[in-house]
């Protein structure tokens, strides 16, 4: 009865414990992509962005419940037609947290040596030098995604799994 009872209690655990998203939260992004269509793409007057197939994904998941989200738009030097996006998504206080997506529609390089890795069934890059920096990107329809992530804090950490479920999260 007591390995019966100890079997019961330890497998909850261990299941929940390996979880690879137990330290993520659900993101309704339908508000950000209505602000960057509203904000972006009609002032644009793009046929290419204006395309719903070419806007680009965002997250469903996050590491965090966001305390303030910022988007920004491409620096005055880019064509007009380019995409290029800088979305932050931040947790302040004792414990802070920066999510950045990147998001651009031509070739970018890097001096890092990335590990390839599988998000769902498209290729990607991963880069972590310590638990509080990571980097993941990916190039889904044309679009080159760049994801970062800094913690402050062990409390904000989280796994190479976690991260890549993120990114798997993006519609």
């Amino acid at each position: 009865m007591k390995k019966i009872l100890l079997l019961l209690i330890t497998i909850p655990i261990f299941v929940i414990g390996c979880s690879s998203e137990a330290n993520l939260v659900t993101y309704d992004n339908e508000e950000l992509t209505r602000i960057f269509k509203n904000e972006f793409v009609q002032p644009k007057h793009s046929e290419e962005l204006n395309e719903e197939s070419s806007l680009p994904k965002l997250p469903t998941k996050l590491p965090f419940k966001p305390d303030q989200v910022d988007f920004s738009q491409p620096p005055p030097h880019y064509e007009e037609g380019s995409l290029f996006l800088i979305f932050d998504f931040l947790s302040k206080g004792e414990s802070y947290a920066h999510l950045q997506l990147q998001v651009v529609n031509m070739e970018t390089e890097y001096d890092t040596d990335f590990e390839a890795i599988k998000i769902g069934d498209i290729e990607g890059f991963y880069y972590s030098e310590s638990p509080d920096l990571m980097l993941l990107n990916w190039v889904e329809e044309e679009i080159h995604y760049d994801l970062k992530y800094v913690a402050s804090s062990s409390d904000k950490y989280i796994s190479k799994e976690e991260f890549i479920t993120i990114a798997e999260s993006f519609k």
